[in-house]
C-alpha cells in the first residue's frame, strides 16, 4: 500500500484554520490553494510526551505553484548532502545538482544546480568547485571515463557511479514510488524543476505505461547518480 504524508503544520495565534492551511501549503510546497471543504478531524494522543494533537484535514484545489526557496538554515540542517553530475556538451547540457534525502520522511530535497551546454572540463571543474567549496565527492555518469579522469587530474573529487542492468528504471521507480515527496528549490534550480514536472512515462497504443524514457532528463540523471547509495539502500553518504 502507498502511504502519503500530508503537508501541514500548526495554527498560529489569530489564524483561522483555512488561513493556516493556505499559509502552510505556501510555505511547504510553494502552492497557492483554494480550500474546497473540510474532510474531517483526527485526534492523536502522544502518551509518552503527554500531548494531544487535533488534526484538521481539508480538500484543497491547487491554483498555482510558486517557487519554493529553501533557506540556508534548512540546508545546513541536512544530515547528508549528495552531489551528482550528468555530462553533455553540444545539444545536451552538463547537469550538476546538490541534494539531500530525509530517510525518515522519504523526502528528496534539491537545492542547487549547474545546467549548461558547451562546457569545457576546466569550466566544469571551476563551476562545480564554486558550488562545492569543500570539494566533496561528486557522483558522475560512468559512461564518460575520459571526462572523469581529466576532471580528477584538474583536482575535482569525482568518480563514476556503477550502473547495473536496468539502472534507469530502478532509479526512476525509486524516485516516483518509494520517495513520498520531492522538494525542489525552483529559484535556484529552474531546470531541475522543469525536467521533473515535464517528465512522462512512455505509453503503449492503449495508453498504458510501458517504460521510462531516457530523454529530457539530464538533471534527473544527476539526481539518480547523487542518490545512488540511497536507491541501493545504503545509509552512508560519499562525502
Amino acid at each position: 500500500a502507498t502511504i502519503i504524508e500530508t503537508s501541514g503544520g500548526g495554527v498560529e495565534k489569530g489564524e483561522s484554520l483555512t488561513e493556516a492551511i493556505k499559509r502552510e501549503l505556501k510555505e511547504e510546497l510553494g502552492a497557492e490553494v483554494d480550500v474546497v471543504c473540510k474532510i474531517g478531524v483526527v485526534s492523536d494522543y502522544y502518551n509518552l510526551i503527554h500531548r494531544h494533537n487535533i488534526n484538521n484535514y481539508f480538500l484543497c484545489k491547487v491554483e498555482s505553484f510558486g517557487e519554493k526557496n529553501l533557506t540556508q538554515d534548512e540546508i545546513d540542517n541536512f544530515e547528508y548532502v549528495y552531489l551528482g553530475m550528468d555530462f553533455g556538451f553540444a545539444a545536451d547540457p552538463t547537469a550538476f545538482v546538490k541534494c539531500s534525502y530525509n530517510r525518515n520522511h522519504r523526502t528528496v530535497y534539491i537545492f542547487d544546480e549547474i545546467y549548461k551546454v558547451h562546457m569545457s572540463n576546466q569550466q566544469i571543474h571551476d563551476e562545480v568547485l564554486e558550488k562545492n567549496k569543500m570539494n566533496d565527492k561528486v557522483s558522475c555518469d560512468s559512461a564518460e571515463p575520459r571526462t572523469i579522469n581529466e576532471l580528477k587530474q584538474l583536482g575535482l573529487n569525482c568518480f563514476g557511479v556503477k550502473k547495473g542492468p536496468d539502472s534507469v528504471r530502478k532509479g526512476l521507480k525509486w524516485l516516483s514510488e518509494d520517495v513520498v515527496e520531492i522538494v525542489i528549490d525552483g529559484i535556484k534550480c529552474p531546470n531541475v524543476k522543469r525536467e521533473f514536472l515535464g517528465y512522462e512515462l512512455e505509453k503503449d497504443k492503449d495508453g498504458n505505461p510501458k517504460g521510462y524514457p531516457d530523454k529530457d532528463n539530464h538533471s534527473i540523471d544527476a539526481v539518480r547518480y547523487a542518490l545512488k547509495s540511497c536507491i541501493d539502500g545504503s545509509v552512508y553518504s560519499f562525502n
